[in-house]
């Protein structure tokens, strides 16, 4: 398992960080690898002494925020997280406003459909629509991450980032050892040529080349960035179909879903 907030990272001078907020936070982070994580698998994906992620995991449970599954004698993510989710995505309205646009992507191209948005290094999948015909689908659920460097959706997302949100994202990723810095740093190079030109973004290497996708980010009156995306076995997305038909379907479906958040 890889940490999801090191406590060695933590920028302990700067006076408006609360290292003691930032370790509570990093519990909770840590349950993006599993389900259920005990004190030791805690302590292995944060660093932090025993000693310490029992009292926050003790506190923790007490607000609710963790649940102690007796059975396994270890804990899972509380209610309290659970319905703040829940609100969030609510007061977003993506959801609500996108579900219509994707089902008719999908049931149109007969592809897989996914709306998803930044969360640290890797995309959150807010939403997904599966093709009505074709066999070979996402295995993936709400609530997954995803790789911001082998995916579309992360490709899509550094398109529209602003300059240091985007400096301080690649700065991150070049620090990930699985990473072929100079190969993504030219994709992402790629994708900037060919947002301008074509309006989407194209991805024929996602998962080993098995899945191609053509993805476009969406930016709400807030300012908050979302990606959708159609992706499908390389064989049925050629290179054609993306530029031709299925790219700029998702850039019209983006268009319209970004239109209604402004106006809605």
């Amino acid at each position: 398992m890889t940490p999801t907030l090191h406590m060695a990272a933590i920028p302990t001078h700067d006076r408006d960080f609360v290292a003691s907020l930032a370790k509570g936070l990093s519990i909770l982070s840590a349950f993006e690898h599993a389900d259920v994580l005990g004190n030791q698998e805690l302590v292995d994906l944060t660093g932090m002494p025993k000693a310490t992620v029992s009292r926050f995991t003790g506190t923790l449970e007490k607000l609710g925020y963790l649940r102690f599954d007796e059975k396994q004698r270890k804990y899972r993510v509380g209610g309290r997280v659970l319905n703040l989710g829940s609100i969030t995505m609510q007061k977003h309205g993506i959801q609500r406003v996108s579900a219509p646009f994707m089902q008719q992507l999908a049931d149109e191209l007969d592809v897989s459909v996914l709306l998803a948005t930044r969360e640290h290094s890797r995309m959150l999948l807010l939403d997904i629509v599966r093709p009505p015909i074709c066999s070979v689908t996402i295995n993936k659920q709400v609530g997954d991450l995803l790789a911001m460097e082998t995916t579309s959706l992360g490709l899509a997302y550094l398109v529209a980032s602003p300059t240091r949100e985007r400096a301080a994202i690649l700065k991150e990723l070049q620090r990930v050892s699985s990473v072929d810095w100079p190969s993504y740093r030219a994709d992402v190079e790629r994708v900037h040529a060919e947002y301008k030109r074509l309006g989407f973004v194209v991805s024929r290497r996602v998962r080993g080349g098995v899945l191609s996708a053509a993805a476009v980010p969406i930016v709400s009156s807030g300012s908050e960035i979302f990606v959708l995306s159609c992706a499908a076995p390389s064989q049925q997305l050629s290179k054609a179909r993306l530029e031709k038909r299925v790219g700029p379907r998702v850039a019209e479906a983006a268009k319209a879903i970004q239109t209604a958040l402004r106006t809605g």
